[in-house]
């Protein structure tokens, strides 16, 4: 997880310079490494990510999915 979120910081930096390609790049190395990841907070990073693209973060439904998808199962 540390490399794919130096990988995300670093296309932020690019993205901020207007170096979009660059930017693009270091994004698509992250997500790389997230979705290699099976642990439940990159599972979230990635999920967030995509989110973001998609421009969908503020969907109630989506948000609400979220969240619950968070929430520890409890055992019956």
């Amino acid at each position: 997880m540390g490399r794919a979120l130096a990988w995300d910081a670093l296309g932020l930096v690019h993205c901020r310079l207007g170096e979009y390609r660059q930017a693009i790049s270091c994004y698509q190395q992250a997500l790389t490494l997230v979705a290699q990841a099976k642990t439940p907070v990159a599972r979230k990073m990635l999920a967030r990510r995509i989110l973001d693209d998609l421009r969908l973060p503020d969907s109630p439904e989506i948000r609400a999915r979220l969240e619950r998808a968070k929430r520890p199962s409890v055992p019956s």
